[in-house]
């Protein structure tokens, strides 16, 4: 059942979309209240990226550049809701290391011992001094 809920989930915003994208913001407001509906009765998560389409303030789809305005602030992705005002805000961290990255030596670069590598010195200048 919860496999089939998070199927509808993603059907309903896919809809939603279209509607949007048609100019029916009320039918994709519907398809986001009934995709809210089927993960609050089946307990599923509705993913993140389809959670960000979505106003927690009024629970209206979010369309940017009619229903939401966009905006990036201090590291941050600030979307405002244009009906009822409620912001959120996303925050941009540093890219994540994956796992075949991290494998291939992509990851961060290991401290040395001798202390090189930080401020401009170099090796010679950090035993000296």
């Amino acid at each position: 059942m919860v496999d089939i809920a998070g199927e509808r989930i993603g059907l309903l915003f896919k809809e939603a979309d279209r509607a949007a994208l048609r100019g029916r913001i009320d039918l994709a407001d519907r398809y986001v209240e009934l995709a809210r509906a089927v993960g609050m009765r089946y307990n599923v998560t509705v993913p993140a990226a389809m959670r960000r389409r979505a106003c927690r303030g009024c629970h209206g789809y979010l369309l940017p550049g009619t229903t939401s305005r966009t905006r990036l602030n201090r590291g941050r992705v600030t979307i405002t809701c244009l009906r009822c005002g409620h912001v959120t805000r996303v925050p941009l961290g540093p890219p994540r290391v994956t796992k075949a990255r991290a494998v291939a030596g992509g990851g961060r670069p290991k401290r040395r011992a001798d202390g090189a590598g930080r401020a401009g010195k170099t090796a010679k200048a950090a035993k000296e001094g």
